[in-house]
């Protein structure tokens, strides 16, 4: 799923295996919005994906990409849509070059300027690709522009751990074709450059993984959870805090292993749901703020055995 806040409020937009299986097909595309109890919005969204790219402004968002169905196959998708809270508007380019359609990139907005980091497809013959390219959409001119390649920053992944704040683009780890990533970047997005906030493999910092969730929380960035590409075996359930340096966090009585959750922040709280568990998908909602991880609505009855 894709996960978004939107004036306080946590939305979940499609996702994989709500039908319990792991077909290809086994993709949705609905909307919902937690105030205090889940409520399914009468809007569905404009094709069903997995993994899209979510990022608000005011009272709506953005969604770009992520992995859909065509011809009972899974494609993927470069589509760019806007949601005003009612309705949904494709924010088709008019004319010039296109990202090349991928899912699990990050995704932020500056003025009237969306930015696109990374991401992964697949093509017809199982060949995967990864992207570490910085895509730029003029809201004004409605046109996209490639400004920066894979030699610049992250360099190419998929998977990483992303949020946006302010003017802001927070980046962690990652799987990048042969190894699980455990570095932090920031992409500044008014001026489009990177900057290497810490390295990985130091004693003092997360384990590198893929597909943990990211968020900022007062300032800080907030990181949990994860797995391990290269060892699936590997799955992580452990709260990391960056502020100039690494912190473990003790997040007893926080979620347990989630790996591909839906998840976002709005710098008060990070808000994670569902993804994968040891056993399979898994639908509980948690909330981390100041005052730690609480469970904000439990699993469903039909959920896989979690502890």
């Amino acid at each position: 799923s894709g996960g978004v806040c939107v004036e306080d409020t946590f939305h979940v937009y499609g996702g994989f295996g709500a039908n319990g299986t792991v077909a290809p097909t086994d993709v949705h595309g609905d909307l919902w919005r937690y105030d205090g109890g889940w409520i399914q919005l009468p809007t569905p969204g404009p094709y069903p994906a997995r993994y899209p790219s979510l990022c608000a402004h005011g009272s709506g968002f953005h969604l770009f990409g992520g992995c859909t169905v065509t011809n009972k196959r899974a494609s993927f998708s470069n589509e760019l849509w806007w949601f005003d809270s009612s309705a949904w508007t494709r924010q088709e380019p008019r004319a010039g070059d296109l990202p090349e359609p991928r899912y699990t990139s990050a995704l932020g907005r500056v003025a009237d300027h969306l930015v696109l980091f990374g991401g992964n497809s697949q093509d017809r013959n199982q060949g995967k690709h990864f992207y570490g390219d910085v895509w730029v959409f003029s809201l004004s001119g409605m046109t996209w522009e490639r400004v920066h390649g894979p030699e610049q920053g992250p360099g190419p992944r998929y998977g990483f751990g992303w949020a946006a704040n302010g003017d802001r683009l927070y980046v962690f780890g990652g799987f990048d074709g042969q190894s699980d990533r455990g570095d932090l970047w920031l992409l500044h997005m008014n001026s489009l450059t990177w900057e290497l906030l810490a390295e990985e493999g130091s004693a003092d910092a997360p384990p590198p993984r893929y597909c943990p969730a990211l968020g900022v929380v007062n300032d800080d960035m907030v990181l949990f959870g994860g797995r391990s590409k290269v060892s699936p075996k590997v799955n992580y359930a452990d709260t990391w805090r960056y502020s100039g340096r690494w912190e473990r966090i003790d997040n007893a009585p926080g979620p347990v292993y989630h790996a591909k959750p839906a998840y976002a922040s709005d710098n008060k709280r990070l808000w994670i749901f569902g993804g994968e568990s040891s056993n399979g998908h898994i639908s509980d909602l948690w909330m981390y703020d100041a005052n730690g991880w609480r469970q904000q609505h439990p699993p469903r009855n039909d959920d896989p055995l979690l502890w």
